[in-house]
């Protein structure tokens, strides 16, 4: 459930956003990795409780063309089995068939389509996100948190993002683990991405 936040978060689109007011430079291509970047989700328990948890491994590239923002690109791939929500068998549930099924959909990914600026630090991020096989196309709402240059890190973006998804909409029901308490869960996952790029 709140795996996709992936979900998928979807996250690291944000980064082909971010540079609005640059003008006249070539494409740039950035990195996201776990070490700067946050992929977290939540969902509801009971229709009053709030669980949460987080992807702890995954990558992403942006490929920003300053001259052309519509043509940016940005990919990202988040490992299932990364998921963590604090509790062992929580995340093996997760993990199982009757959710992720990790073992035969290991990687959870975002590509975009379409990059549409609104603002100088805000964009319309269109992209196919696949959970567990299945890929939809989601539109979310991107915006800058800055940008700077670090030593010995070298030019560095930040974004934000934050969507909701259905999660049966990518086959994710927890069926069989549901069973016995029908409607334990909520439909709707909230993700939330905050992430750093470091410039290639």
């Amino acid at each position: 459930m709140r795996k996709f936040l992936l979900a998928i978060t979807t996250g690291f689109f944000a980064l082909a956003t971010g540079f609005f007011a640059v003008t006249g430079a070539a494409p740039t291509t950035y990195r996201v990795e776990p070490v700067n970047a946050t992929v977290a989700f939540s969902i509801t328990k009971w229709g009053l409780l709030v669980e949460e948890g987080a992807f702890r491994d995954f990558t992403g590239n942006v490929t920003y063309d300053a001259k052309n923002p519509e043509r940016s690109q940005a990919s990202f791939s988040v490992r299932t089995a990364s998921i963590d929500t604090k509790n062992s068998d929580r995340d093996d549930t997760l993990r199982s068939d009757d959710f992720l099924h990790a073992a035969r959909h290991p990687q959870l990914t975002f590509k975009s389509t379409r990059v549409v600026p609104l603002s100088s630090d805000t964009a319309r991020v269109t992209g196919d996100l696949t959970i567990r096989g299945v890929t939809r196309s989601i539109t979310i709402s991107v915006r800058l948190l800055g940008r700077s240059h670090q030593p010995d890190v070298g030019d560095l973006a930040a974004f934000e993002t934050s969507f909701e998804i259905d999660r049966r909409h990518f086959g994710v029901l927890g069926s069989r683990w549901s069973a016995p308490f029908p409607g334990i869960l909520g439909k709707t996952v909230k993700v939330r991405i905050v992430a750093g790029g470091v410039r290639r």
